[in-house]
């Protein structure tokens, strides 16, 4: 950009056009050897007109940013050859769409959302005047964890989060506007956020994925100190919001570049229903540093701002899992009613249900072995039987099941679904009338218990079995039945 005056002689002419995006170059020089006819030109410049540029000349009109860290743009003023002697302002502000999330430091060292103007000084003609704006885009999406979205794919992609607004600029003074400009900028995202709700030991709990490891270089440079993390729930309009308690040991350990951070909330209880969404206030404070701080700023003109606190303040309206049962599971040796299971002999598969909401009558459920460890060792003629929970809350099936292997095998999995009967059903419930409802949310206590399968008994091991067998029969017999009941559901329980 040439910013002389007097008589230049033409060297070579470049066009740029913007779309399609072209460069074309003559050279006048080379041009006047083939073509003799052709002679000198010579141009005569006396006014340079005042312009704003981007200091790093490897910008240009387009910016790469960071969304989550505070940064600077440095502003070169010239005046070219008119003088500014009374003082003028540059005003900057987004063009189109309104963005709340992105703040500009104004003179007074305060943070607004709206245009903000910068004073500057006297400027002489042919002088230029530097300045910088300071602007911070808020981390502003938390996205949910679902099974489309895992977090190696496409979601953590840095393109898909990217936000690009578009600054204008405008050099005034009191009559007329000298300059206008425009900036394209791209928001990379420091860091990405990712939210769900799962169980655990039968508590709801909240979990907050911190997601590093799609970031590229210069950001994979800088660290995130985690200064405070809260998430409270709105249990009643007229009350204070409930804090959850957060699982993660304390002091917070940074997030370094390239990974994955998980905070995990110990949700409160909730006294709307599972379908409703509950109102829950997030608010996460942090710092950045880096080691390398050589490696900022030289190719995306940014500034790591360090000891600056950045909170992020959300609202997140999301249902709270509850669960409906506690199951437990347990095997007896059809014969001799002890814990040793033998590959090819039938065992009694006890599921003992507990209802963890207050019933107002007795309901039927449906109890269903999964098939997926049915086909891993284990064999069940009925994978799915009706159970009767009492209005105290306890109920019970009982599978006849068959190892087929050797080893440790896992417990069957196992689920629970409400009973719906048709119409025209008897009072007597049938398993050929079941109907499977909606499935039931439900805390496996022998989930990953796995059980030990003897191999079978050879034919002296087996007669001595049956002896003992025999006479540990002859004695249960001796029990009345009410102290066999008794004596069963406090194992299943203890």
């Amino acid at each position: 950009e040439n910013k002389l005056v007097g008589c230049f002689q033409l060297c070579s002419i470049q066009i740029h056009t913007i779309n399609p995006k072209c460069t074309f170059i003559l050279d006048y020089g080379r041009e006047m050897e083939r073509n003799a006819l052709l002679e000198h030109v010579f141009l005569l410049v006396d006014r340079v007109e005042p312009s704003i540029s981007v200091k790093d000349k490897s910008s240009g009109d387009f910016l790469e940013l960071t969304e989550g860290m505070r940064q600077k743009i440095s502003l070169e003023f010239y005046s070219g050859t008119n003088s500014y002697l009374n003082g003028t302002f540059c005003s900057f502000s987004l063009v189109g769409v309104e963005n709340k999330h992105l703040q500009f430091l104004d003179s007074e060292g305060k943070w607004v959302s709206d245009k903000v103007q910068h004073l500057i000084p006297p400027i002489k003609p042919n002088e230029s005047y530097c300045n910088c704006i300071e602007l911070c885009m808020t981390v502003d999406k938390v996205l949910p964890i679902n099974s489309t979205n895992v977090i190696s794919s496409s979601p953590q992609n840095e393109e898909l989060q990217s936000i690009n607004p578009e600054l204008k600029l405008e050099w005034k003074n009191a009559s007329e506007t000298i300059v206008t400009k425009f900036l394209q900028l791209k928001f990379s995202p420091l860091f990405g956020l990712y939210c769900t709700t799962s169980l655990l030991a039968g508590n709801a709990i909240f979990i907050l994925d911190v997601e590093r490891r799609f970031v590229k270089s210069p950001l994979n440079a800088i660290t995130i100190l985690p200064t405070s993390i809260t998430l409270h729930q709105e249990q009643n309009i007229a009350l204070e919001p409930v804090e959850a308690k957060l699982l993660n040991p304390d002091p917070l350990i940074p997030i370094i570049p390239n990974s994955s951070f998980r905070f995990i909330w110990l949700l409160p209880e909730s006294p709307a229903g599972r379908n409703f969404p509950v109102p829950h206030f997030f608010k996460f404070i942090y710092t950045v540093c880096s080691g390398q701080k050589e490696n900022i700023n030289s190719e995306f003109n940014k500034e790591l701002i360090e000891s600056e606190e950045y909170c992020i303040e959300k609202r997140l309206d999301f249902t709270i899992p509850k669960v409906d049962f506690e199951v437990c599971a347990r095997f007896y040796s059809e014969h001799s009613q002890s814990l040793l299971c033998r590959v090819d002999q039938p065992c009694d598969f006890v599921v003992s249900l507990r209802s963890l909401a207050k019933l107002i009558e007795a309901e039927t459920v449906i109890v269903s072995i999964e098939n997926e460890n049915i086909n891993n060792g284990w064999y069940c003629q009925q994978k799915h039987k009706l159970a009767k929970v009492k209005d105290s809350g306890v109920g019970q099936a009982i599978f006849s099941i068959v190892p087929k292997m050797l080893g440790h095998l896992p417990y069957p999995s196992i689920s629970l679904y409400k009973y719906v009967a048709s119409e025209n059903s008897s009072k007597q419930l049938s398993i050929n009338e079941k109907r499977f409802g909606e499935r039931l949310i439900t805390f496996y206590r022998n989930k990953g218990t796995q059980i030990h399968i003897l191999a079978p008994l050879s034919g002296s091991e087996e007669s001595t079995s049956l002896a003992s067998t025999n006479t540990s029969e002859s004695e249960q017999k001796k029990k009345s039945l009410k102290s066999q009941a008794k004596d069963r559901l406090s194992r299943l329980f203890e």
